[in-house]
């Protein structure tokens, strides 16, 4: 992949509903990512992997999903209620 700097637009724009894998993130703030330079573009089903291979190689990379839903998370915390 390239090293070419893309706005979060940008990807948003060019690859609807997939994970992007950033690395020399510039940050609006701690959760937001404002640009980075593309490490790779994956599915939903292949996102575990390809963190588990970065982790592994020792990367430092950032991923965000470029739309809403298709996914899912698991959050583990004691005494905490959720209401909907």
């Amino acid at each position: 992949m390239d090293s070419k700097r893309y706005s979060m637009d940008e990807l948003k724009d060019r690859y609807p509903d997939r994970w992007v894998i950033l690395d020399n993130c510039e940050w609006i703030n701690k959760s937001t990512v404002r640009s980075g330079e593309l490490i790779e573009i994956c599915d939903d089903d292949e996102i575990s992997t390809k963190r588990m291979k970065y982790r592994h190689e020792g990367k430092n990379y950032t991923y965000r999903r470029t739309s809403e839903g298709g996914y899912s998370t698991y959050v583990h915390a004691i005494g905490y209620r959720v209401e909907a």
